[in-house]
């Protein structure tokens, strides 16, 4: 899913960390992404991706009549999300101009340029975090013991409107 996602907003895969350890009370597996996309000569988005997923055992689920195994564990996901500039060819030709660029920038006034490949990284980084969430989501709405959030606010905004119509009456 993370590989499909990344090669859909262009990003280049890399695999920086892969490490699996197999304990008492299960597997563990540590594993770091850094995705990164040129887009301009000197403008790079880097996400770093962490994944770390604790104490995974196999178990077996009946859902609807279906024997599945799957894997029960903790998992964390952490995105970090990096926009690289790279001024220092502009530095070496153009040194005056390059300074007051930057003083301009950091000081004064943010420019645009900037401002869109930011907007484009986080736009990146929320879509790969929306599209892991709705598949956990779709795992989980498999298991009968999970209540989801939404789910319980609606029942009880039913109830308490049941409530305050019983009052009334």
């Amino acid at each position: 899913l993370i590989n499909s996602c990344l090669e859909k907003k262009g990003y280049t895969k890399k695999e920086k960390k892969n490490e699996e350890e197999i304990g008492e009370e299960g597997k563990s597996v540590f594993l770091e992404l850094r995705p990164y996309k040129h887009v301009k000569e000197n403008v790079l988005l880097w996400i770093k991706i962490k994944i770390g997923m604790q104490n995974i055992v196999d178990v077996k689920h009946d859902f609807e009549g279906v024997e599945r195994m799957l894997q029960k564990g903790d998992l964390k996901i952490i995105f970090d999300s990096w926009l690289w500039t790279d001024n220092e060819s502009n530095w070496m030709e153009r040194p005056y101009y390059s300074f007051m660029q930057a003083f301009i920038h950091k000081w004064i006034y943010r420019l645009p340029i900037d401002e869109s490949h930011a907007v484009e990284l986080s736009s990146d980084t929320a879509y790969i975090y929306g599209k892991i969430k709705r598949l956990l989501a779709d795992y989980r709405k498999e298991d009968k013991n999970f209540a989801f959030e939404k789910d319980i606010r609606e029942e009880i905004a039913k109830d308490i409107a049941k409530g305050i119509t019983e009052d009334k009456t």
